[in-house]
């Protein structure tokens, strides 16, 4: 039950922070928050991460469902079993960035990003702007990896 309150939660917060992103600001303006380190901006993502495939916004948004259908299976099947806490916990955080994801672009017809992180060792994350559901999605991405390796079966 955990890891769907988990779901849940952040999908809906990132749904509620896009929410106010699109209606308090302006598109592609900056504001820059903790110390500079942290910028708000909105803009609209039309393809996958950085953009990828953004001429074939149907095709991202089919994929992105199908692996949504999965995760979620996957999930599922998990939750009720005991152990693999790991692999519970990435599973969950991918699944809900990917259904914030997915219902932007099914509902829009783009993701709605918002912040980008200044860092002088990040360089390269400078001009890349991201969502809660982006970042859920990563840090699932990798305790999903890291659970499989050490699942219980």
């Amino acid at each position: 039950m955990f890891f769907i309150v988990l779901l849940l939660g952040v999908f809906g917060a990132d749904c509620l922070i896009k929410q106010y992103i699109e209606t308090n600001k302006m598109m592609n303006g900056e504001e820059a928050v903790f110390g500079g380190r942290i910028v708000i901006t909105r803009y609209h993502n039309k393809g996958a991460f950085l953009n990828f495939l953004d001429k074939k916004p149907n095709l991202i948004l089919v994929l992105s469902s199908a692996l949504l259908g999965m995760l979620i299976l996957c999930l599922a099947v998990l939750v009720p079993k005991k152990g693999n806490g790991l692999l519970k916990w990435g599973l969950a955080l991918l699944s809900a960035g990917a259904l914030s994801n997915v219902c932007d672009r099914a509902s829009k017809g783009y993701v709605v990003d918002y912040f980008s992180i200044r860092c002088k060792r990040l360089k390269r994350l400078q001009n890349t702007v991201f969502n809660i559901g982006d970042l859920a999605i990563f840090i699932g991405a990798f305790l999903t990896a890291a659970g499989a390796l050490f699942k219980k079966s």
